[in-house]
């Protein structure tokens, strides 16, 4: 098994620290942003800007999040209907 969405089985960049100390990776940054409010917990997400490989960080506390950098954004681009979202869009 490879995955189990939003759960990559094999490190990503996208790692979700979950509150009671579990540690995952995600398929996608989208991915890691869903995970804190599909298990109900607070968590803290890092990550790497695609460019740059800067470390964003995203804490999620009682269901609000905060990012540094602030500038950080998350831009889901339209591709063409070929395969699975992990393989085409992640």
């Amino acid at each position: 098994m490879q995955a189990a969405y939003p759960f990559s089985a094999t490190p990503t960049a996208h790692r979700v620290h979950i509150a009671h100390g579990t540690e995952v990776w995600a398929m996608c940054a989208i991915d890691a942003l869903g995970i804190p409010d599909m298990l109900g917990t607070d968590a803290l997400i890092t990550s790497a800007d695609p460019v740059t490989g800067e470390t964003i960080t995203v804490t999620s506390t009682g269901g609000h999040m905060t990012w540094q950098p602030s500038t950080a954004v998350v831009y889901v681009g339209q591709r063409s209907c070929t395969g699975p979202a992990a393989d085409v869009a992640c």
